[in-house]
């Protein structure tokens, strides 16, 4: 993943790196129907944001 102030984000998997600013979008790369199009960083954790209509 990379993080580059307010540029875009890509992984395959959530991520783990706690380091990043609260409100850090991350696009899943391998999204699928029904799940996760990517996480969003709150306070203390990263969240799944709302899944893909399946």
């Amino acid at each position: 993943m990379t993080n580059e102030g307010d540029s875009w984000n890509y992984a395959a998997s959530p991520p783990s790196n706690g380091n990043l600013p609260i409100g850090t979008k991350v696009w899943n790369t391998a999204v699928v129907a029904g799940g996760a199009p990517g996480w969003v960083r709150v306070s203390g954790a990263w969240k799944a944001m709302a899944n893909v209509a399946a």
